[in-house]
């Protein structure tokens, strides 16, 4: 495919394994606060309130003030809609990286941050694939969805297996490495934080592919659907609780 042929978008197309890494932690959690710091599933169930509390809080207040006011004329350096974007996604995946290093701690208060923390890079996805249009023809939007789906799905096939080996060599090792799947989290992170501060915008824009609005609509739904999709997995969770 001609897409393929942009460096920035094979860079932006690495950066989706992370966020299969990051759903697989959802599910991983109860397991790892459960062997580590003998919590109950009822008890992780109150941490994925307060997590889902977060992402409301994120998707409905900080994230459109933080687009607002870098858009804004007031703001010194006035960013395009694909500025705020790019600026944005490497935010969230310093979060991403600092929170999963957190969540490897020994301590409980420490693991309970990290897992805030990393909430508040929730939003990666969804701003590196409005960054994606960017670098493709609108002709081949539907194509480049296709692919990323393909790359999600891979993500999704290695992600299990990878967080599986972790957490069972950091239980032989004992000691601190039961932290050892959040420190593979956090390396897979880096390397998508690395790739994103790697893509640079390019210098003249399409006016075509420049929809504002469009673009900011597909943005705050994919965001929107992202948090239904966890808000059921909570309830689900719950359900079988009580």
């Amino acid at each position: 495919m001609a897409m393929l042929r942009s460096r920035p978008f094979c860079l932006l197309l690495t950066t989706f394994f992370i966020e299969q890494l990051t759903t697989k932690t959802t599910r991983f959690g109860v397991r790892y606060t459960s062997k580590r710091f003998g919590w109950s599933i009822a008890s992780f169930g109150y941490l994925l309130s307060v997590r889902a509390s977060v992402s409301i809080i994120l998707l409905l207040v900080i994230l459109p003030l933080l687009s607002s006011m870098l858009m804004s004329d007031k703001f010194p350096f006035h960013y395009t809609a694909r500025d705020k974007d790019l600026s944005l996604a490497r935010l969230s995946s310093i979060a991403l990286v600092c929170g999963s290093l957190l969540t490897a701690d020994p301590t409980i208060g420490v693991v309970v941050s990290g897992f805030l923390l990393s909430t508040l890079g929730s939003g990666f996805s969804g701003f590196c694939r409005s960054l994606a249009t960017t670098f493709v023809d609108q002709r081949h939007i539907a194509k480049m969805y296709t692919l990323l789906n393909i790359v999600d799905t891979i993500g999704a096939f290695l992600a299990g297996p990878l967080m599986a080996w972790a957490f069972i060599v950091g239980i032989r090792l004992r000691g601190s490495w039961l932290g050892l799947p959040y420190i593979v989290l956090a390396v897979c992170g880096a390397m998508a934080a690395v790739a994103i501060y790697c893509v640079r915008l390019p210098g003249n824009q399409d006016p075509v592919q420049d929809d504002v609005g469009e673009i900011e609509r597909g943005a705050v739904c994919r965001l929107c659907v992202r948090l239904c999709i966890q808000t059921h997995r909570i309830l689900f969770i719950l359900t079988n609780i009580l």
